[in-house]
């Protein structure tokens, strides 16, 4: 499905380039309404761009596992977790190291965070968010849904079941009483943020048969739905998570353009860009301060962080996360060979 690539790229860059590129320039020079009305939500709500991210996950998990069948045994289940370092770790550990080195400095990082990051466990540090490599909050948010929904897995399909519409309701109660109109930066609404995606996306898998004969127009009237629900000063993740997210991922698994190669090329470094942007973002700050400059000075300056971005997103992708993946998968299946030789 490589529609679904598509779909991470753009959530990347809605993160990255929407949400997090504002903290490069002072609030006055987007009074104006600077980029039109697509900016300035993204300049308000691209944050929720992650939920999406979680979204896709849960979807690509039911897929790959067939909503869970193929987990059902402590063989898979070491194959599952073997899968996941490799797909996570090796940048994430590059990426904390950088910081370390970078913004040691900084006033929330210490022993205690870098452990926790080390370990995964970021999202319980305090703020949210504001420890070494901010964005990483949600990697840790993602193990924490995937081990759930391994244990789910290997219990059976009706378990997954379960699991999945019991954290989407935990997690959308949590969401109602414990969020705001901004982003959310709470260990408990963060990892409730997460639930409620995920197993969305796991849903969403297991009746896409169901979701497939709905008519496009109806797709889009739900999607343009969960964006003009007013949600006052309660937290939006809540009917774009369960409205329009769902139905955008519906329509692109439609579409031939979000499966072109610009896009899937995107998809393949959208983790890269994710983790990449806001140390890029710190250290631009404290070379060149806030921007101020007007039209093109401010253009400009946005191309210049897209620009660095990009770069050393494709070099992390390049050389560290894909040798990263293949040599832990490398060396996996090499062990698995040396048991299965010493078991004849």
């Amino acid at each position: 499905m490589k529609q679904l690539d598509g779909v991470r790229g753009l959530a990347a860059c809605a993160v990255a380039f929407g949400y997090h590129s504002k903290i490069l320039f002072e609030r006055a020079v987007f009074e104006d309404g600077w980029g039109g009305p697509v900016a300035a939500w993204l300049r308000d709500n691209g944050w929720t761009a992650v939920d999406l991210f979680f979204l896709l996950s849960g979807f690509v998990f039911a897929h790959v596992y067939r909503f869970g069948e193929s987990l059902q045994s402590t063989r898979a289940l070491a194959d599952f977790t073997v899968a996941r370092i490799a797909r996570l770790y090796p940048l994430h550990l590059f990426m904390l190291v950088c910081c370390a080195a970078t913004f040691w400095w900084m006033p929330y990082n210490n022993v205690g965070t870098f452990i926790a990051h080390l370990f995964m466990l970021q999202v319980f540090t305090e703020p949210v968010a504001r420890t070494f490599d901010g964005p990483s909050w949600s990697i840790s948010v993602e193990v924490f849904c995937y081990i759930l929904f391994a244990a789910a897995a290997f219990a059976g399909r009706r378990a997954v079941l379960t699991v999945a519409c019991t954290a989407i309701l935990a997690s959308g109660i949590v969401l109602l009483f414990d969020g705001h109109a901004g982003q959310p930066l709470t260990s408990a609404n963060s990892i409730a943020r997460g639930g409620f995606g995920f197993f969305i996306g796991v849903l969403l898998w297991r009746y896409r048969d169901r979701f497939a004969r709905v008519p496009a127009l109806v797709l889009v009237a739900i999607a343009v739905a969960g964006l003009l629900i007013p949600t006052g000063t309660a937290n939006p993740v809540l009917p774009l998570t369960a409205l329009t997210w769902p139905a955008a991922l519906i329509l692109a698994l439609r579409t031939r353009f979000m499966g072109t190669a610009p896009l899937v090329w995107l998809g393949d470094r959208s983790y890269s860009i994710y983790l990449v942007n806001i140390p890029v973002a710190d250290v631009l700050l404290r070379v060149a301060g806030k921007f101020r400059d007007w039209d093109y000075g401010l253009l400009s300056a946005h191309i210049l962080f897209v620009a660095i971005v990009m770069l050393l997103s494709e070099f992390t992708h390049r050389y560290i996360e894909r040798p990263g993946q293949r040599m832990i998968r490398d060396r996996w299946k090499s062990r698995r060979g040396q048991q299965a030789a010493a078991a004849v």
